[in-house]
């Protein structure tokens, strides 16, 4: 992600899929028997799987990334998309207007040195072309919103998004083998049989590009980190939300971790993460070998969640203390307008210390359930 996203695509689709009222799309409360889950690792081939999945309910691409300007100044950005399975099979397969899925993607910037954040929402169907995604390699689509595969050899990929107040047009290049979460790529939800997701991450791009904010252009440059998951799964009756962790270290090493948080307050076991050291060696981290330490909290004037904003992430297993900051406080996705929910998701700052010997680094964190919109569906 997912990181942790398995489950937004899910939440959001009752609310936005009314915007294709009268279409003649099956309901989104359709069972989810006619589409497959994940009960064993796949199989992988690239580039193929960096393509869509159709047989899967839910699916999405997710970059996030820490860049900065000429001058030092820092910057984060997200750009997501997702697919949401509606039916297996459109009931009029041959017609343009035939709906079988839809997308729908969010974009944010955080301007860190000015203490702003600016993010959009958007969604369509995948009819005439407006939004889609290819079934052999990475080149999704959501009306002008593009992630596009620009040699698949090298793997070089470039993120073209913008709306009024923000753009971001960035080329990626992976610096690290692309990683298999979980159990050979195989990320379990829970530990019923079917409550799984196939997830893979790139764990450092090197990222160079354009940032826009507002008329201004910055030439930018820094790391992003990239996850593709599908799956066909929902959160948990006894699950309240996720917190999720992505890190890079200066040292070269990274750290995924995400825990689910049940609605009693303890932390589910199926969470879970990823050291993947300098040379690119995984090592898979199981609940217990964990613990996140909230430091501080922020109240947002949006949703009027309490999200928590700093933390220390202890991993006595392989000598790991870092604690991470929130670069800005105010990161909140409050996406009223289509989807109706609010979630956390913006750029940190990271410092610690990796077997007695310290690091720093930069990351992105999401965190959900903690506002009632989240919840309420």
């Amino acid at each position: 992600m997912i990181s942790l996203r398995n489950f937004l695509p899910l939440i959001v689709c009752y609310s936005i899929a009314l915007v294709f009222a009268g279409t003649g799309a099956m309901s989104t409360h359709a069972a989810d028997e006619e589409w497959k889950r994940v009960t064993e690792p796949c199989q992988w081939q690239f580039p193929r799987d960096h393509g869509m999945h159709p047989e899967y309910k839910t699916e999405w691409w997710y970059f996030t990334g820490n860049v900065q300007d000429k001058s030092a100044r820092p910057f984060g950005y997200q750009l997501t998309i997702f697919r949401q399975g509606l039916q297996m099979t459109p009931l009029q397969k041959e017609s343009r207007w035939a709906i079988r899925d839809f997308f729908f993607g969010h974009l944010a910037v955080s301007d860190i040195a000015g203490g702003k954040f600016f993010y959009k929402e958007r969604v369509d169907r995948a009819a005439l072309n407006q939004s889609g995604a290819d079934t052999k390699q990475m080149n999704v689509w959501l009306q002008e919103w593009k992630i596009e595969t620009v040699d698949v050899k090298r793997e070089i990929y470039r993120l073209n998004a913008g709306e009024e107040n923000m753009a971001v047009d960035l080329t990626l290049t992976p610096l690290k083998p692309l990683v298999l979460q979980g159990e050979r790529g195989m990320s379990r939800k829970s530990m019923t049989p079917g409550n799984a997701s196939n997830y893979y991450s790139y764990p450092r791009l090197q990222t160079e590009g354009t940032l826009r904010i507002g008329q201004e252009t910055f030439a930018v440059n820094g790391v992003s980190w990239f996850d593709h998951e599908f799956s066909t799964s929902a959160l948990g009756e006894e699950q309240a939300g996720w917190d999720w962790f992505s890190i890079e270290l200066d040292s070269g090493c990274e750290l995924m971790l995400y825990q689910m948080r049940n609605k009693n307050g303890t932390i589910d076991v199926a969470s879970q993460g990823t050291w993947i050291a300098l040379d690119g060696k995984r090592i898979e981290l199981r609940r217990d070998d964990f613990q996140i330490e909230v430091l501080d909290t922020w109240k947002s004037p949006h949703s009027k969640a309490i999200y928590p904003s700093r933390w220390r992430l202890h991993i006595p297993r392989l000598k790991i203390e870092l604690e991470v900051i929130a670069a800005l406080r105010d990161q909140e996705l409050y996406l009223m307008e289509l989807s109706k929910i609010a979630y956390w998701e913006g750029a940190c700052r990271i410092s610690g210390t990796v077997d007695g010997i310290s690091t720093h680094g930069v990351g992105y964190t999401e965190l959900t359930g903690y506002s009632k919109a989240m919840g309420k569906f």
